[in-house]
């Protein structure tokens, strides 16, 4: 499948992410559980887990476990909240990446993300049309509005705005060029769903019948 040689791309070095994504395709999806869970666990940056929470998503919905997918979807917002929706699925994953997107991020969610010299524009919904700069002595400069990459703000910037038209979406203070800025208010976070508990299931014995006591019914003797 193109989506499975794709995400074995992003994580070649990743071999339980590789054979999650091999056992997905095979469509053995509880085993594709196991090996995404442990690939997740495994995951160095958030660029290597948003891809194993994608796919380990979709296996959970595969298995009828919607809700848990959902919660994976959180927690794969909540490390990149301008993901795209995930292409070419069924609607219960198309579903259950949008009701975790509304549930992390209402509709209205901006946020302006500053630190000394640069700032990051926090948009999931792409609602903001402008970035607006004003300097120590008042002076108004515009930027793109480039959600999720950080861009230089100009020399003596000393507020920055969201805008859409006139609205105001965000704002956020910067007290100095030595100290941080003052954000409006913290990123939402998702507490990553447990997974369940470790089976190891013992393969099935035939019964011996050399292991059964003899038993003998004589007909009328009580």
């Amino acid at each position: 499948m193109v989506l499975v040689a794709c995400l074995t791309a992003l994580l070649g070095a990743s071999a339980d992410f590789d054979e999650g994504a091999k056992l997905y395709d095979a469509m053995q999806f509880r085993a594709a559980e196991a090996r995404l869970r442990l690939a997740r666990e495994q995951a160095v940056s958030d660029g290597e887990k948003v891809p194993v929470l994608d796919l380990l998503a979709r296996t959970l919905v595969a298995q009828g476990r919607v809700k848990e997918a959902e919660d994976v979807y959180a927690e794969l917002l909540a490390l990149a909240p301008h993901a795209s929706p995930p292409a070419d699925v069924s609607p219960k994953i198309a579903d259950a990446f949008q009701r975790a997107k509304v549930r992390l991020y209402p509709k209205d969610f901006v946020r302006l993300l500053a630190k000394h010299d640069a700032v990051t524009l926090v948009d999931p919904w792409r609602s903001c049309e402008s970035v607006a700069v004003t300097a120590a002595d008042g002076a108004l400069s515009t930027l793109p509005a480039s959600p999720g990459v950080a861009v230089t703000l100009p020399a003596g910037a000393r507020s920055v705005r969201a805008l859409a038209g006139p609205r105001v979406l965000a704002s956020v203070e910067l007290t100095s060029s030595d100290a941080p800025a003052r954000a409006e208010a913290p990123l939402p976070s998702a507490t990553p769903p447990a997974g369940p508990a470790a089976e190891l299931v013992a393969p099935a014995v035939a019964p011996d019948p050399s292991r059964w006591p003899a038993c003998t019914l004589t007909a009328g003797v009580v």
